[in-house]
């Protein structure tokens, strides 16, 4: 807070400094008096110390970091979402590599159905490397195709998923309608225990009997 000093020290000081003559009236005196006290409040506010109470507590709150139970409530939803994320990813990958191999055998497949149509129906002329059936095919996911009969047998790679290795195969059966008017197919697993795989190829090929 601002300091007020009396104005009297200022009257005695004026008249002292003009001698005995009463000179506290004089111009000089007033314009002095006057200014006195507001020079005086000025110069003691300036001086006085700034309060930083406020300042340091806003720098306390600033430097605080987190709780323990708020960094375990972090950890918490952390672990949540990735209880659900991994294996949701697992399935999507899974999904994707499969219709990859049954995409990457449509040629055979166009080849075969063509083979039969211009056969009257009969799958058993079909063969790899007849009829412009190609004789293998090796991808990412596929290690192999072989085509027998119409009957068209894809070996798998590891890596597609969890229950599917080298062993495991995927077998597309055409069969002949109306003619050979129609060619549908039905699918079948090998040494496949992954559900993912087995629906998605089941979508695209309903299983055969």
């Amino acid at each position: 807070m601002p300091v007020h000093v009396s104005t009297q020290a200022s009257v005695a000081n004026c008249v002292s400094t003009f001698g005995n003559k009463k000179l506290n009236n004089s111009t000089v005196c007033k314009k002095s008096l006057k200014l006195a006290p507001a020079l005086l409040d000025i110069t003691l506010s300036a001086q006085a110390p700034v309060p930083f109470k406020f300042q340091e507590s806003d720098m306390k709150k600033v430097q605080q970091g987190f709780t323990l139970i708020e960094l375990m409530i972090v950890v918490a939803i952390i672990g949540i979402l990735a209880a659900i994320a991994i294996p949701q990813y697992q399935d999507y990958t899974v999904r994707a590599k499969v219709q990859s191999v049954l995409a990457s055998i449509s040629s055979i497949k166009t080849a075969v159905g063509v083979c039969i149509q211009e056969n009257g129906g009969d799958e058993s002329v079909c063969d790899e490397g007849s009829f412009n059936i190609p004789t293998d095919l090796v991808t990412n996911e596929v290690s192999g195709v072989t085509t027998t009969d119409g009957t068209i047998v894809i070996a798998l790679k590891d890596g597609i998923g969890s229950g599917i290795s080298s062993s495991s195969t995927i077998t597309l059966n055409p069969t002949a309608t109306a003619g050979a008017a129609s060619i549908t197919w039905a699918s079948s697993t090998a040494n496949i225990t992954n559900a993912v795989a087995t629906a998605a190829i089941t979508k695209s090929y309903p299983a055969g009997s």
